[in-house]
């Protein structure tokens, strides 16, 4: 936890080679095919920060809009190399977005169970199964912009410098979030018996 990180993986090419740049300049030049490609491209980074921030209730509704958004906002990108970045940006607003209206609706009816926020089970041992809950409710017990931090930088492994852009904060705000929300994951897993 910690360690230097190597760039994010905005430069990923599709099979064809192809870069991120390449790929937002078939999509400015009209190409509707290369949405499916920067669609397949990032969808599975998209759902995974998604279900890690907010859980798997809305998941598919969620997708979808984070992809709406970059589709009618691709304009605004400034620089072609940075949509990966950019497309985190969006990810994090539509759970900012989702997280509010939850707020609000959670004024007029029950709150939802935490456990509803735990991530998707894998097929392994139990012991795992148990030990994927509790991190999901130590996720769940954090303010999302501590959860934020630490799923784009443990679990997605970007650098911090490219999460301050992605959230709009000062990377020293970024380091401090990362720090505390480490600590209070700890502390929560700690009180459930299980020491990092």
């Amino acid at each position: 936890m910690g360690a230097t990180r190597e760039l994010s993986l905005d430069h990923l090419e599709l099979a064809t080679g192809e870069s991120d740049a390449e790929l937002v300049r078939r999509l400015r030049a009209g190409d509707r095919a290369a949405f499916q490609d920067l669609y397949r491209r990032h969808v599975a980074r998209v759902r995974a920060v998604l279900v890690r921030l907010l859980g798997p209730a809305l998941l598919d509704d969620l997708t979808q809009e984070v992809f709406l958004r970059v589709w009618s906002s691709l304009t605004t990108l400034r620089d072609a190399e940075y949509l990966g970045t950019w497309i985190y940006r969006v990810t994090v607003n539509v759970a900012t977005d989702a997280l509010r209206r939850k707020q609000r609706w959670a004024r007029w009816y029950s709150p939802e169970d935490p456990d509803t926020l735990a991530a998707p089970a894998l097929p392994d041992t139990v012991a795992r199964l148990d030990t994927q809950r509790l991190v999901a409710k130590a996720l769940a017990a954090l303010d999302f912009n501590h959860r934020a931090v630490l799923v784009l930088y443990e679990m997605e492994e970007l650098p911090q410098a490219e999460i301050g852009e992605i959230l709009g904060i000062a990377a020293g705000t970024v380091k401090s979030r990362l720090f505390h929300a480490r600590r209070k994951v700890r502390e929560f897993l700690a009180q459930e018996g299980i020491e990092l």
